[in-house]
């Protein structure tokens, strides 16, 4: 005797396939979306060392950053004889709710989060 499954049975098994194949899309999640509340106009400053995009409005603290960063940067070269092949891009934000709003990782931002950094990315 052979066995002959009913169509009934082949709608079930099919939707129980999709149902398994089936994930959450994870930006429909209520509150695990990034918001950004305010649009910045960025504008760049380069150093040797670095690429410092900043926001119009902090341009006087991003002038006295780049230059307090760019000599850690010389430093670190004399130290460790280790010179990037191109600018670091480094972005600067002067207050923690427009960091929290980056698009620049994917992740959120918790509160305890005071910056990023991934050395090892360029290789």
């Amino acid at each position: 005797m052979r066995f002959r499954p009913t169509a009934l049975a082949v709608v079930v098994a099919a939707c129980a396939a999709l149902a398994g194949l089936a994930a959450p899309g994870s930006a429909q999640v209520f509150g695990k979306n990034k918001v950004q509340y305010e649009q910045l106009d960025w504008s760049v400053f380069e150093t040797p060392h670095l690429r410092l995009h900043f926001y119009d409005e902090e341009e006087h603290l991003a002038r006295h950053l780049a230059v307090f960063a760019e000599s850690v940067c010389v430093e670190f070269d004399g130290r460790f004889r280790n010179r990037p092949r191109q600018p670091i891009p480094f972005l600067f934000y002067s207050v923690h709710h427009l960091f929290q709003q980056t698009n620049a990782t994917p992740g959120l931002i918790s509160e305890g989060t005071g910056g990023l950094t991934e050395l090892i990315k360029d290789g």
